[in-house]
Formats: C-alpha cells, structure tokens, sequence
C-alpha cells in the first residue's frame, strides 16, 4: 500500500447502490424538510413576537392609566364577596319562605285533621250518650210502666175494698 492513497474497496454491488442512493436521498429530503420547518418556524415567531409586543405594550399602557393591580383585585374580591353574600342572603331568604309555607300548610292540615278527629270523637261520644240516654229511657219507662201497673192494680184493689167496704157498711146499717 503507498502512503496517501486510499485503500480501494471492493466493488458494490447494484442493490447496495440503490440502497445507498435511497438513503442518501431521504437524507437531503429530511434536511430539505427540516428547512421549510424551520423557515416556517421563523415566520410564526415573527408574528408571534410582533403580537407579543403589541399586547406588552398594550398591558403596560392599562396599567398606567389605571388604579395599582392589588388595588383592582381587592376591589374584584370584594365586589365577588358582596355578590356572592347578596345572592346567599336571597337563597336564605327564599327558602326560608319554602320552609314556612310549608310549616304553614303543615300545621293547616295537621289541625284540620284534629278538628276532624276531635268531631270524630266528639260525635262517637254524643252518640254514645244519646244510645245510653235512649237504653236508660227506655229502662225507666219499662220501670214506669210496670209501676204505673202496679199503682192501677192497687187502685183497683183499693177501690174494690172500699166498694167492699161501703156495700158491707150499707148493710150493716
């Protein structure tokens, strides 16, 4: 081998070509692809940075010409907290009222039913006392009755005697 000259290689072979060919190619097709990537890239983040300043500048401007941030959050706090209160107070409110319609008409029908069961009740036992007072009635006419009989029968004795009595001292005279 001399000095300086490159050992040569054996011969290649026609697929290792074509093999290397097509890697070679899609070698410069990668690179090609990754410039127009690239290219792109540097158009958006032209845009990108143009957009970005303007809306910096924009920031910057609105905050100059308005209150201090923490001033602007406090008040935004405070106007949620008071909303959020306000809003509390009217869901309060409001079932509050559900809660006393609804006591109210509880109550309404839990008296209705008692006024019901008390007449009811108070029915049941007045009809009990008028079933005693017919039962005793109807005693105490029984018992009258038989009495009253007595008495007749009595009376009729009396007056048989006393008619004895009188024919007896009629003739005795």
């Amino acid at each position: 081998m001399t000095k300086g000259l490159r050992p040569q290689s054996a011969p290649e072979s026609d697929e290792a070509r074509e093999t290397k060919n097509e890697e070679l190619s899609q070698a410069q097709r990668s690179i090609g692809e990754r410039v127009r990537f690239w290219e792109e890239q540097e158009k958006i983040n032209q845009v990108l940075i143009d957009r970005l300043i303007r809306q910096n500048k924009l920031l910057s401007d609105h905050i100059k010409n308005h209150e201090s941030l923490p001033e602007v959050a406090d008040k935004a706090v405070r106007k949620a907290l008071s909303d959020a209160r306000a809003e509390q107070q009217e869901q309060y409110r409001t079932i509050i009222e559900n809660l006393s319609a609804t006591y109210r008409d509880s109550v309404q029908t839990l008296l209705a039913e008692e006024r019901t069961r008390q007449r009811q009740q108070y029915e049941h036992a007045l009809a009990a006392v008028d079933q005693k007072w017919q039962t005793e009635t109807e005693h105490y006419k029984t018992r009258l009755h038989t009495w009253l009989g007595k008495a007749i029968v009595l009376l009729a004795l009396l007056s048989i005697i006393a008619l004895i009595l009188s024919v007896l001292s009629l003739t005795v005279l």
